[in-house]
């Protein structure tokens, strides 16, 4: 039988994108069936894969979908093709956190298109897959023993901001530092305030990357993003924000501890 190729889209911001592969690779294995990734560099990221990793065990096509035009001509390839499409809506309510048995039976005999920002597969992923490239490495810790990762998600993320308010993170801070007043942190925030705020609070305690961009359609801050999550993954823990995506990869990424620092929440989170 013809081994037919699973082809996943992975869409939304980088830790979305990284979630999905990390699920589709283990799943892919597990079915026996040849993976490829679709990397499209868009307006809610736009950086090429390669730019940022190193190449993985299959296939990563880098494009370039920005206009209305590329995406049209892009999915009725897929179509001519004979893919079945699949979006995040029918992963969500059919197939998203579905075991392998089910999958199998889903996809059986099948071309396939994901496009999907989520968990596709019930299986913990494989992140191991994962490495920088050369030049982002040059911009990481030298060393990141005994560090403990700070990760503050504001902007656009309204839930984090509800959830998770500075100040939590500012006592965490001041309570690890009464222990050990020499304790190192790495700070992540797509906040300049937050992030210089935390700075005159904590001069001798706090490491920052000194990020050139924070805007997703810059290809520069998307490199930043790699170097940040890089660097909270490389810690011995990490304080989180509630509902992002950033810390929950950057703790998987690294194998290590994280803790969601988090008020008043309609729902817990791990």
């Amino acid at each position: 039988m013809i081994n037919l190729p699973i082809i996943v889209q992975p869409t939304a911001g980088l830790c979305n994108r990284m979630r999905t592969i990390a699920a589709a690779s283990v799943l892919a294995e597990l079915l026996g069936r040849k993976l490829i990734v679709v990397w499209a560099s868009d307006a809610t990221l736009n950086a090429s894969f390669h730019t940022l990793f190193k190449p993985l065990p299959f296939k990563v096509i880098d494009v370039r979908l920005q206009s209305f035009f590329q995406r049209f001509i892009w999915h009725f390839c897929t179509k001519i093709l004979g893919y079945k499409i699949y979006d995040d809506k029918w992963i969500y309510d059919n197939a998203r956190g579905k075991d392998f048995s089910t999958w199998r039976h889903l996809i059986e005999g099948k071309r396939i298109y994901m496009h999907a920002s989520s968990d596709i597969f019930i299986s913990q992923g494989d992140y191991s897959i994962f490495k920088v490239t050369e030049e982002i490495k040059r911009h990481t810790l030298h060393s990141h023993d005994n560090i403990i990762g700070i990760h503050i998600r504001r902007t656009d993320n309204e839930m984090s901001v509800r959830y998770s308010p500075t100040e939590l993170f500012i006592r965490k801070i001041e309570e690890e530092i009464n222990v050990n007043p020499t304790q190192q942190f790495y700070l992540a925030t797509d906040d300049k305030t937050e992030e210089e705020h935390l700075l005159q609070m904590f001069p001798d305690n706090i490491t920052v990357y000194e990020k050139q961009s924070l805007d997703r359609n810059d290809p520069i801050a998307i490199r930043d993003a790699v170097i940040d999550l890089y660097n909270l993954a490389h810690c011995k823990k990490i304080y989180g924000s509630y509902y992002s995506s950033f810390s929950d990869i950057a703790a998987l990424w690294g194998g290590i501890e994280k803790e969601v620092l988090m008020t008043n929440c309609p729902q817990k989170q791990q």
